[in-house]
């Protein structure tokens, strides 16, 4: 049986379509893709043996959608320890579910929601800006603001 995954990972990335990436690597767009396809230009730090010269990483590119919908932005965090880096994806990850959780106790089914399942979403949320405001203070004790962006320390 195949098995589900959720990778977590901190990767570089700049916009770039599929006619720059192919121009860049010195490649032909294929045939069958759209030279104009949105995308990004991805460079994995942590994994895979660097595949262009002005590269540390591994580098690929993936399609707008397919990107975005697998990844959050988490500033500009790459002048910090790996470890700030991850807190600070790990913030974004969590402040991006709570506005989503946020933005459905707000619509009007979460009224006709049973009392029970009203109540525990209500507790979620509760816990998760807790949970949010210590990821922020740990952030600042680090020297990182926490407006999102991070390029000051």
């Amino acid at each position: 049986m195949t098995k589900q995954y959720i990778g977590t990972k901190i990767i570089s990335a700049k916009p770039m379509n599929k006619a720059e990436y192919c121009a860049y690597r010195g490649w032909q767009v294929p045939a069958d893709e759209d030279p104009n396809g949105e995308g990004y230009l991805v460079e994995y730090h942590d994994g895979g043996a660097p595949n262009h010269p002005d590269h540390k990483g591994y580098i690929s590119w993936s399609p707008k959608d397919v990107f975005e919908a697998a990844y959050i932005s988490i500033g500009h965090v790459g002048h910090f320890e790996p470890w700030v880096q991850r807190l600070a994806g790990e913030k974004a990850e969590l402040d991006g579910r709570l506005s989503k959780l946020d933005a459905a106790l707000a619509n009007a089914d979460f009224l006709h929601m049973q009392e029970t399942k009203r109540a525990l979403l209500m507790r979620q949320s509760a816990a998760m800006h807790a949970y949010s405001q210590i990821l922020s203070e740990r952030l600042a004790a680090a020297g990182v603001g926490v407006s999102g962006d991070y390029s000051a320390g």
